[in-house]
Parts: structure tokens; C-alpha cells; sequence
């Protein structure tokens, strides 16, 4: 039997999108290592950064392996290990990844996720503090304040 899975990781890599497939019962390194299956090629990704686990029978989990500058799902921090949904969204350093699982249904709360566009911003962690900050006060179902939309206004 072949060891096939649904899932996948994708992002962009120099302007072009790459998707990762993810083996079920496997683990996937993601870091600026070259011997990472997932290798992000920038300062802001630490060498070994997080660990994807895909358990062969249940979700697929990412930990956080001691980075500097963390990993984040759906807007928040990882501190233990994830258990991914399909369309959620990872931020590692610069790169916004994006897990997907053809098999498994969606969470109700991230169905729009999956039209979210992945985007490399080169160079530019204000961007990505920009996508963060809209999205952790949409997360928490709320209005943003007017403080909160002239700062987002002027990243």
C-alpha cells in the first residue's frame, strides 16, 4: 500500500507557488536549512524552525522548535504543538503558508480562509505585522477601534 496523503502545505517561493504534499505518518522539517523538506531561504526563518507531524490517523500537528521569531497559526502563536485544519494559516518569519487537506472537512469558522491569498513579502515584516493585526481583530469578533484602524491604516 502506498503511503499517499491528502494534505498539503503551499506558498510562494521567488514569486512562484510551490505546494509541499504531506505523507501520511511522516514528519516535515520547516526552516532556512537546506535539509529541510520545507526550506524558507530567509533571515527571518530560523534553521530549524517548526516540525509538521502527520500522524496516520489523525490531524497533522505543528510545533514550534524554539524559534526567535515564532510560528503562528490562524494569528496566533504557537507554544505547543497545532492540530492543523484545512485552509488554516501559517506565518513563519517573512512566508505565509497555507495547509490544506482535500479529504478532511473545514471548520466552520475558516471556510473563507481558503481564499486567501498567499503572499512572500520581500523583505517586509510590516506587512506581515499589517495581516496579522487585521486578522486578530477580526479573530476576536470584533469592531476595531479608531485607534487600532489608523495604525493599521499607516503600516
Amino acid at each position: 500500500m502506498e503511503n499517499r496523503s491528502s494534505a498539503y502545505v503551499e506558498t510562494i517561493l521567488q514569486g512562484k507557488l510551490v505546494r509541499f504534499p504531506l505523507m501520511s505518518g511522516s514528519t516535515c522539517r520547516i526552516g532556512r536549512s537546506a535539509e529541510s523538506e520545507i526550506c524558507l531561504p530567509d533571515g527571518s526563518t530560523s534553521r530549524n524552525h517548526a516540525l509538521l507531524e502527520c500522524t496516520g490517523r489523525g490531524m497533522p500537528y505543528l510545533s514550534d522548535l524554539g524559534s526567535r521569531n515564532g510560528t503562528f497559526v490562524n494569528g496566533r502563536r504557537v507554544g505547543q504543538p497545532v492540530a492543523l485544519h484545512c485552509c488554516d494559516l501559517i506565518d513563519i518569519g517573512h512566508y505565509r503558508l497555507s495547509f490544506h487537506d482535500t479529504v478532511a472537512p473545514r471548520k466552520a469558522q475558516s471556510s473563507s480562509c481558503c481564499n486567501a491569498r498567499l503572499r512572500r513579502t520581500e523583505g517586509s515584516a510590516a506587512a506581515v505585522g499589517r495581516a496579522r493585526s487585521r486578522y486578530s481583530v477580526a479573530a476576536r469578533g470584533r469592531t476595531p477601534t479608531r485607534t487600532e484602524e489608523g495604525r493599521l491604516r499607516e503600516r
